[in-house]
C-alpha cells in the first residue's frame, strides 16, 4: 500500500527504481542515504508492507519521519529510490518478494538497480574488485567503460545479500521492469561508510549520473551523526 494516492500504476514508467537491500553492514542501505542526499531527492511517500519490521524515527534528513519503507523522487534524474529501514520478518520473505515485484511492475518502472554487500569471502580472489555487478537479459551490461567489478552469474548465491539475489533473479525473469542489475559490494562487518560511498559511486557511474556521488566536503546525511561515534585521533597511532 503506498500512502501518496497521486502514486498511480505508471506514474514512473520512464524511471529507474534503485531498491537497497538488508546485507552485510548495512552497505546498500547507507549507499542510498548518500544518493537521497547527494542527488537532492525529496520525499513522496511510504510503502507500507507487513512484510517489513515497523519502525519509525526521526527524519534521517531532518525532514519528514522515518518508516520501514520510504519514497525518495527525483523528477529531473528520473529515478526514485525505495529506501528500507527494517529487515524483512523471516516468516514472510516470499511474500515480501512478492510484494516487491507487484509494486515494482505497478509502478511501471523501466529499470531496478539493487544495492546489496556480501561478506568479503564470498569473493572469488582476494585479488578480485571489491565490487560486483549482475545484469539482466534486459540490462545485459550496467558499467559503463572504465568501472572496475567482478561480473557476477546470476545463479551465483552470495552470502550476506539477504534477499537481494533471490529478488533479482525474480525480477531478470519478469518481463517488467524491462531490465535489472545487482551491484554488491564486498566487504565486513564495522564502519561501512567508506563503503557505502564507494558504492554510491558506482551507482552514479552506471546510471550515468555524475550528482548522485558523493562530493567530498559536502555534509553527510543528518542521521549518520552517531552511527560510528567519533573517530580515533591520529596520534594515537
Amino acid at each position: 500500500v503506498l500512502s501518496d494516492k497521486s502514486i498511480g500504476p505508471g506514474k514512473w514508467s520512464d524511471y529507474t527504481c534503485v531498491l537497497p537491500s538488508v546485507s552485510v553492514g548495512n552497505v546498500g542501505q547507507l549507499a542510498a542515504d548518500l544518493i537521497i542526499s547527494s542527488g537532492r531527492l525529496y520525499s513522496v511517500g511510504y510503502w507500507h508492507s507487513a512484510s517489513l519490521t515497523p519502525v519509525c524515527g526521526p527524519g534521517p534528513f531532518g525532514g519528514p519521519p522515518c518508516t520501514a519503507a520510504e519514497l525518495w523522487e527525483s523528477e529531473q534524474r528520473r529515478i526514485v529510490v525505495l529506501q528500507l529501514r527494517s529487515p524483512v520478518l523471516a516468516c514472510r520473505r516470499r511474500r515480501f518478494l512478492d510484494e516487491a515485484c507487484n509494486l515494482i511492475a505497478e509502478c511501471g518502472f523501466a529499470r531496478v538497480l539493487l544495492l546489496a554487500s556480501a561478506w568479503d569471502s564470498s569473493r572469488r580472489e582476494p585479488s578480485c574488485p571489491s565490487l560486483g555487478l549482475a545484469g539482466s537479459p534486459g540490462w545485459p551490461n550496467p558499467a559503463p567503460e572504465g568501472l572496475e567489478f567482478e561480473s557476477l552469474e546470476p545463479e551465483r548465491r552470495l552470502s550476506g545479500v539477504g534477499l537481494a539475489g533471490p529478488l533479482f533473479r525474480r525480477l531478470a525473469a519478469d518481463s517488467r521492469p524491462t531490465g535489472t542489475a545487482l551491484a554488491c559490494l564486498f566487504c565486513s562487518e564495522g564502519d561501512n561508510s567508506g563503503h557505502a560511498g564507494q558504492l554510491a559511486e558506482a551507482v552514479a557511474a552506471i546510471l550515468g549520473q555524475p550528482g548522485l556521488a558523493p562530493v567530498p566536503g559536502r555534509p553527510l546525511p543528518s542521521s549518520w551523526r552517531l552511527l560510528y561515534g567519533s573517530r580515533p585521533v591520529e596520534g594515537l597511532y
